[in-house]
């Protein structure tokens, strides 16, 4: 096996992660890999999919004139299903307006950070306005993905609708090939919450998605290739104890 290892990085010296070597060896030898398993979604969640787009390739697409990115900031921040979501908090109890109106606010106070990423930046535009939007809004949007997918009520389900909507225009999508498993590049592992099992075999799998990831691309101009920003999901997933 040590020589099969060796073999491997001096093919693959970039990819030297454990999981890479131990994947290759396993697919190899024909040996399952636990982690190749994709996620089966509920029906519930499959409200929450977003199909990618494939005329949608970036929110700030590259080699744009930096007024141009400043337009984009401007129409980002002004769709709208903000303004229908503003409308609708009015007439939810106190607790969901201000989640709303909380949400609704980072968006549109992200262009005036985004406006300063484009006159600050000669270089990696797309990617930096892209990170800028998506750290700004990210948070509020995670805890609103959550109470709408636990939640029945026309409220809830609207605001989840809504969501879904803004970020599919703006080009987000569901990736397709999520692992079932905690370690999932598309899970975050630190906001999800732990379910004890007594079955050794589901350690690590997930049980329930609290809120999906949701992708969008932008351009590495420094590595002149396309670069992926993802808001990672939060689940509940199995821990094994005896």
């Amino acid at each position: 096996m040590r020589e099969e290892i060796n073999k491997y990085l001096k093919k693959y010296p970039t990819r030297t992660s454990d999981r890479d070597i131990i994947g290759c060896l396993l697919a190899k030898y024909g040996l399952k890999n636990e982690d190749s398993e994709l996620y089966s979604f509920s029906d519930k969640e499959k409200q929450f999919i977003i199909q990618k787009c494939s005329d949608k390739e970036y929110l700030f697409p590259p080699q744009l004139k930096k007024d141009e990115y400043c337009a984009i900031a401007a129409k980002i921040c002004s769709y709208s299903q903000l303004d229908e979501l503003e409308r609708l908090a009015e007439n939810c109890d106190e607790k969901i307006k201000k989640l709303v109106m909380k949400f609704v606010s980072s968006i549109r106070d992200s262009e005036t950070a985004m406006v300063k990423a484009v006159n600050n930046a000669d270089d990696d535009i797309s990617e930096k306005c892209t990170d800028t939007f998506v750290k700004a809004m990210e948070m509020n949007l995670k805890k609103l993905l959550e109470m709408s997918m636990n939640r029945d009520d026309e409220y809830w389900c609207r605001i989840g609708q809504l969501i879904c909507q803004y970020l599919k225009q703006l080009g987000f999508y569901t990736p397709d090939d999520i692992k079932n498993s905690i370690r999932s590049e598309y899970v975050s592992t630190k906001n999800s919450y732990q379910c004890s099992t007594g079955e050794s075999a589901q350690n690590g799998k997930i049980k329930q998605f609290c809120s999906l990831p949701y992708c969008i691309g932008y351009y590495d101009d420094e590595d002149d290739e396309d670069g992926i920003r993802c808001i990672e999901g939060i689940c509940y997933y199995y821990k094994y104890e005896e």
